[in-house]
């Protein structure tokens, strides 16, 4: 968004003359850098505007950055900088609470908001769910106005069917141990699949393996197959 945002830029800014530039909504910071700086007093050339603007862009610290020209034939570059979490909202969730959702965002009310993180957090929550065996869990993440200039969080989930476990084949040429093996993953069958379920079941097999000297058998895989209508 923002290479794009800048080119565009770039383009109206060629055609235009070279005029001095003013500033609006700066942090003190970039107002220091900016606006008391000698350097930006005179007139500016367009490829020195576009600078401005990929130096502002990279502080991360803005949800929009624009420049226009006044009547009087001045650059002007208007920034919004980033508001305030005042509010994170949830809906969606069935199958865990609000807050382990939260807990996945990292994301908190106080915080500033910024669009890179709010993507990440939508990864995360993605990630979270997938591990937990939604495999077509949807999270979508927007943000709206809120009281007093801040920003509302809206975090919507469509869970979607869980993939359940239906069945585990040991393939080994010892039918007894296969036997055994496929024995203990039945309490994991018709249980929703997970990590976290699949680990348990790795070391309890791992663990019968042990206790039986099987000091040369390895469990590898698994190798997984997901029927379209899970």
């Amino acid at each position: 968004m923002t290479k794009l945002t800048t080119a565009i830029l770039l383009i109206l800014f060629l055609s235009q003359s070279a005029y001095a530039v003013v500033f609006e909504g700066l942090s003190q910071k970039d107002s220091t850098t900016y606006s008391k700086n000698p350097q930006y007093d005179g007139k500016q050339t367009p490829a020195k505007i576009d600078e401005i603007l990929r130096n502002l862009f990279l502080t991360s610290g803005y949800e929009s950055i624009r420049a226009e020209t006044t009547s009087s034939g001045e650059w002007k570059i208007i920034a919004t900088q980033n508001r305030k979490i005042g509010e994170i909202q949830i809906s969606g969730v069935k199958s865990f609470s609000d807050s382990k959702v939260k807990e996945y965002l990292r994301v908190k009310e106080g915080h500033t908001l910024e669009h890179q993180k709010l993507i990440q957090s939508g990864r995360r929550v993605k990630e979270f769910y997938s591990e937990n065996g939604f495999l077509d869990a949807q999270i979508s993440i927007e943000t709206k106005a809120g009281e007093k200039n801040t920003a509302i969080v809206d975090v919507k989930v469509n869970e979607g069917p869980p993939t359940i476990l239906k069945r585990v084949r040991i393939v080994t040429s010892n039918r007894e141990l296969s036997s055994k093996l496929e024995s203990i993953s039945k309490k994991y069958l018709d249980d929703r699949w997970s990590e976290s379920r699949l680990s348990e079941m790795h070391a309890e097999m791992n663990e019968y393996l042990k206790e039986n000297r099987y000091l040369s058998a390895e469990l590898r895989g698994p190798d997984i197959s997901i029927s379209e209508n899970r």
